[in-house]
């Protein structure tokens, strides 16, 4: 999946930064089950929120990049 972005650095540093945050959001997914304790729970659901986020707003900024200007406005 990186190979053709070698030839730009900012494509390869978009699907590194992608993978770790898929990485680390399937870490903090496996942590957070029914038996996981009440206290620490709500931290783990906050990092869940913040990798999803950080995750949505890479992928809008790249789709972003590949619309005219009056469509990009909206994303």
């Amino acid at each position: 999946m990186a190979r053709p972005a070698l030839s730009d650095p900012w494509d390869l540093a978009f699907v590194v930064t992608a993978y770790a945050n898929l990485a680390a959001l399937f870490v903090v997914r496996r942590r957070l089950t029914p038996m996981s304790p009440a206290t620490e729970r709500p931290r783990l659901l906050r990092q869940a929120w913040e990798l999803l986020t950080a995750l949505s707003c890479a992928f809008a900024y790249r789709v972003e990049q590949t619309m005219p200007a009056a469509m990009a406005v909206f994303v």
